[in-house]
């Protein structure tokens, strides 16, 4: 297909894009033509006197070759021209053909790459009411802001199939604690580099947690949660340390390894308690994991509905 947003006159492309919600470029086409047609957008809405409210996404696959610069350049002018939704996704990694999400989860972080560690810096986003970061791609690790800013507006953050820089899991607590006074929901899938997870979120509703591997610590002070879901984050984390104070939390879910070092506070208005055992997994260490769902109901003393989910495996069970 022809490129022909690129040489319309700026003035008629402006008048364009101000009338559309969503501003959505997908990759995949001709090499070289993606960045254009990503540049052109961002220039025109840089020449107008007042940010856009529209929802800005990016989708880049393998064949746009897209350097890690050009992305971290693109998000800081998204950041500064936009006041919608926030979302990019680079899929550089394909995962077909599995079955489950932790061998999606095992496919990618133990996949190589020839390429050199590249570092995607996410900037502030004041205006931007949800943002989903997707980076599917072996050699690029993401970093939060180090400098003074807030996420003001930002009420959803979504982080799948990325990998933090050494040491960003506590930058990761004290941004969602401290820079994110509106946060509603938080959910995180397919996610390494944070060992460490210590939430103190007033505005907190919603948290999922699926596939965070390596968590050794997971730490939730939220007075307002009413949902919770934990998969697959402390399967191979011995000596693992849960603590949860959510006196309103109204739905809970469990499929991981329950550790002796948990703490479950009050939980007086619990509703729905959802546990599930784990599909046994042989890791590394030469042992089967199991979610221990006698243990973790034993923290929880009341529910409305209770819901176990138990897989029977002939292989392990019937051999």
């Amino acid at each position: 297909m022809e490129d022909r947003l690129s040489a319309l006159p700026d003035e008629l492309l402006l008048q364009i894009l101000m009338l559309l919600p969503l501003i959505q470029v997908d990759g995949g086409g001709v090499p070289g033509r993606f960045v254009r047609v990503v540049d052109s957008i961002l220039s025109v809405y840089d020449r107008q006197p007042s940010r856009a409210r529209c929802d800005f996404l990016i989708s880049v696959s393998r064949e746009d070759n897209v350097n890690v610069a050009r992305l971290t350049s693109w998000a800081r002018s998204a950041a500064e021209l936009f006041e919608g939704d926030f979302l990019l996704g680079v899929e550089t990694q394909r995962n077909e053909g599995l079955d489950s999400e932790e061998d999606q989860f095992s496919e990618w972080s133990d996949s190589d790459s020839d390429q050199e560690p590249e570092i995607f810096e996410l900037p502030y986003f004041e205006f931007a009411r949800k943002i989903t970061i997707t980076l599917n791609a072996s050699f690029l690790f993401l970093a939060l802001p180090l400098e003074a800013g807030a996420f003001t507006a930002l009420t959803e953050l979504v982080l799948t199939k990325l990998c933090f820089v050494d040491g960003a899991g506590a930058a990761l607590s004290e941004v969602v604690s401290s820079c994110c006074p509106r946060l509603a929901s938080l959910v995180m899938r397919f996610v390494q580099g944070v060992t460490a997870l210590t939430l103190r979120a007033d505005s907190l509703r919603h948290l999922t947690l699926s596939c965070v591997h390596g968590l050794r610590l997971l730490d939730v002070v939220a007075p307002e949660l009413g949902t919770m879901a934990v998969h697959c984050c402390f399967v191979a984390s011995q000596g693992a340390v849960l603590r949860i104070s959510a006196p309103w939390l109204l739905r809970f879910e469990w499929a991981d390894c329950c550790r002796e070092r948990t703490h479950v506070g009050p939980t007086e208005h619990l509703n729905t308690l959802l546990v599930g055992e784990l599909r046994p997994v042989t890791w590394d260490q030469g042992f089967i994991a199991h979610s221990n769902f006698d243990m973790i109901l034993r923290h929880f003393r009341r529910t409305q509905l209770l819901e176990l989910h138990l897989p029977i495996h002939p292989a392990y069970y019937f051999d």
